[in-house]
């Protein structure tokens, strides 16, 4: 497994301020400096940057910026909607209870990596850091560090796909509670960038070990 480090990633947390409007999008973004925690990546997905066709030689890795945005469904889901979050270089993390009142209600979430050059392919990944539990007969969660790959969901980014969400019973923690690690190919290279969710309010939720090895930097 190879370490995706702090050092290069961006979060977003309690501290958030309104930065000016983005190129991107119509909406004003928060961002922040802190950093996160380190994770490892399995290497069958950074396997995934080193297939070439000979005779060409493996695409450099770069650490590119991700963009979230957030919409309720249900007025008062959200403590504020819609809200768009901005990733600088190699992403960063988002504690849901800074964002999700409390109320029982629906919302969206939607990526976006905004890369200038044609994009040859995309990959998305999640790796499972949510506990599994039942609900009225329901079992949610994927369990603790399983990989799914999610590339037929969210293949095509910009907000075009979005992912609904349910805040009963917590089900929006069952199902983000971990990583999003997304891998662009474009001509010259492969971006990488990663969310991460958790709450700090509900850490009975996650797997034990996570965000245990949280690096201060």
């Amino acid at each position: 497994m190879r370490l995706i480090s702090g050092i290069l990633l961006i979060v977003m947390v309690v501290g958030c301020h309104k930065s000016a409007e983005t190129d991107h999008h119509p909406l004003d973004g928060y961002s922040v400096e802190d950093l996160p925690m380190d994770f490892k990546v399995p290497d069958f997905i950074w396997d995934i940057t080193n297939k070439v066709i000979e005779p060409n030689k493996p695409k450099t890795i770069v650490y590119g910026p991700v963009n979230l945005k957030l919409t309720e469904k249900n007025k008062g889901i959200l403590k504020e909607s819609p809200m768009l979050f901005v990733m600088q270089s190699g992403g960063g993390e988002l504690d849901l209870s800074k964002v999700v009142s409390g109320q029982p209600g629906s919302f969206s979430l939607g990526f976006d990596v905004p890369i200038k050059d044609k994009i040859l392919q995309t990959k998305v990944f999640f790796i499972s850091q949510n506990r599994q539990r039942k609900v009225d007969g329901e079992v949610l969660g994927s369990g603790c560090k399983k990989v799914l790959e999610l590339t037929s969901h969210f293949g095509k980014l910009g907000f075009s796909q979005m992912l609904d969400l349910n805040t009963t019973r917590h089900r929006h923690i069952s199902v983000l509670g971990g990583h999003f690690l997304f891998l662009v190919e474009t001509e010259n290279n492969w971006t990488v960038s990663q969310v991460s969710f958790y709450d700090s309010e509900r850490p009975d939720l996650f797997c034990p070990d996570f965000r245990s090895t949280e690096v201060k930097k």
